[in-house]
């Protein structure tokens, strides 16, 4: 089965596709406070609903995400919730977008998938070129909560050890790159478990469902094999953190 779609069953029963909750999104929301008129832009969108959550501030923007799937779904949720808002959902990369006429924008969200840009260092580049001068970043990334992280977890998840940093090299980053923290909220083990699990459950839900599918034992492998990994490592070795972020410089 095609990476996206396999991803699409793997979080048919999400609300979001990261580690988080609806709650911690709803006072990141609090904290960006979001005005009527004010523009947006979230990059690896997923399903849109954040993007949509923003519509409901009277935030206009555009969410784009590079699986069909998911702006599918994105589009639908739309139609069915907020057919009048002035927002859009693009199939597209996320490295391969290119801002309007009308230039940066006031929120920019990136929430774990600063692989588009390879890495934390090309996201949070980009991310400050999206967004205007003294706007505001959502930025969510993963972190190291160990020293040392197990190798065999590494092998296993097809990581490096400095494709993340912990959360202190994080913050140093993100300083670095230009902006100024001013709020982080950290996935708690229930969000992690929530996460995970609901993956486990989407999985074996779409399977008891489609038993003659042709790529079924494979999609149940995989995710046997992310389980195994997630509950022998994930859980001590690698956190999610949220951070909203303002461009200083």
């Amino acid at each position: 089965m095609e990476f996206h779609e396999r991803m699409a069953v793997a979080h048919d029963l999400h609300v979001f596709w990261n580690p988080v909750s609806e709650e911690v999104v709803d006072e990141l929301l609090w904290a960006l406070d979001p005005q009527p008129g004010m523009r947006a832009l979230d990059i690896a969108c997923g399903v849109g609903e954040l993007l949509l959550r923003l519509a409901g501030y009277g935030v206009r923007g555009v969410g784009v995400d590079v699986s069909p799937w998911a702006i599918e779904r994105a589009k639908a949720a739309k139609a069915a919730s907020l057919p009048e808002a002035d927002i859009e959902f693009v199939a597209q990369g996320g490295a391969d977008y290119t801002l309007p006429a009308d230039g940066p924008c006031d929120i920019v969200s990136l929430v774990g998938a600063s692989w588009i840009w390879d890495g934390y260092q090309g996201t949070l580049r980009a991310l400050h070129d999206f967004v205007r001068p003294d706007g505001l970043v959502l930025f969510g990334e993963p972190y190291w909560k160990v020293s040392e992280p197990p190798a065999a977890y590494l092998e296993a998840e097809d990581l490096e050890a400095d494709s993340f940093l912990d959360l202190a090299g994080l913050h140093a980053a993100v300083e670095a790159a230009g902006f100024r923290l001013l709020y982080q909220v950290v996935s708690s083990g229930q969000d992690w478990d929530r996460y995970e699990m609901l993956q486990s459950l989407s999985v074996d839900r779409w399977a008891m469902a489609h038993p003659d599918h042709p790529d079924r034992d494979e999609v149940l492998q995989v995710q046997r094999r992310a389980q195994r990994t997630y509950l022998r490592w994930g859980r001590d070795t690698c956190g999610f953190t949220q951070m909203i972020l303002r461009r200083v410089d």
